[in-house]
């Protein structure tokens, strides 16, 4: 929690609203350079970082867990881009990301377990198809 006000660090109610507008503006402008739509190769790891650091520079309160999951994130796409340089994790994720956003909260759950299984084939075909194609993979160390 943020305090009174809502806008992080017990900031007062005029102070975090304007804070909050903005933040709201500072995320709008770096989403608008970083993410240009599926297929245009968002780079996840620029654009979490870029939040992480709007996040402290506007003062946003986050909770530990919301900082855990994005740095986590960040560690896997490094990851998966030093590994296969040519995969990109957000064009990877579309369907589940765009499923996630269309179901409600209950239909999505219910269907988790076969979307994860559609996409571990996907990832296989496309790991494939680049292999085909020649792409550099990391060797396992």
């Amino acid at each position: 929690g943020g305090g009174s006000g809502g806008g992080g660090y017990g900031a007062p109610a005029g102070e975090a609203s304007l804070r909050d507008v903005a933040f709201a503006d500072a995320m709008a402008s770096s989403f608008g350079r970083h993410c240009r739509g599926y297929g245009h190769g968002i780079d996840l790891g620029v654009v979490l970082r870029e939040t992480l650091s709007l996040i402290r520079e506007h003062r946003v309160a986050v909770g530990a867990n919301y900082v855990t999951l994005v740095v986590n994130a960040m560690c896997l796409e490094g990851m998966a881009r030093q590994l296969v340089p040519e995969y990109n994790v957000m064009d990877a994720a579309r369907p589940l990301l765009v499923a996630h956003a269309k179901l409600p909260r209950s239909i999505f759950g219910a269907i988790s377990p076969a979307a994860r299984f559609a996409k571990r084939v996907h990832d296989r075909t496309v790991l494939q198809r680049l292999l085909r194609e020649g792409a550099r993979i990391a060797p396992r160390e």
